[in-house]
């Protein structure tokens, strides 16, 4: 164990110590101009929307908005279901939703969501640690994790 003057107690030797905005940011979605009731061969893709992502009827628009892949943590930021996490959803997020894009290599999409889960059952004086199979570790603060730039 060693000193950690940022945080003022003890953590394993070769941790770090991040704040979750040096990890990843929130990318806001958007509305489309257009929205399509069935994809016809017309090029589009699947708009993201609460009831999408929680297998409803879906809608279909042009490439625009921000475009999520396979793997990115997407969540929630107003209304009744404001901090549900999703991810493995591919198509042009919606307004409602943020895309938590990666600013620092050392984490995977997986942390990112399973962080975020965690976060919502923590209060902002805790901790949480990590510990990497490089056997260093990650030692942060969860605070200001849910706000928007």
């Amino acid at each position: 164990m060693v000193w950690n003057d940022e945080l003022k107690r003890e953590i394993p030797e070769g941790w770090e110590v991040y704040q979750l905005d040096e990890l990843f940011r929130f990318v806001k979605g958007r509305i489309p101009t257009e929205v399509f009731d069935t994809n016809d061969g017309n090029n589009l893709i699947p708009y993201l929307t609460i009831e999408a992502v929680n297998a409803l009827p879906i809608s279909y628009c042009k490439k625009q908005g921000m475009i999520t892949t396979a793997g990115d943590t997407i969540m929630v930021m107003d209304g009744a279901a404001s901090s549900e996490t999703y991810v493995g959803h591919y198509g042009a997020l919606g307004s409602t939703f943020a895309k938590l894009e990666k600013v620092n290599g050392r984490v995977t999409d997986s942390f990112v969501y399973v962080i975020m889960q965690i976060s919502i059952c923590i209060q902002e004086s805790q901790y949480w640690f990590y510990r990497s199979s490089c056997q260093q570790g990650l030692y942060f603060k969860i605070q200001s994790c849910i706000t928007q730039r």
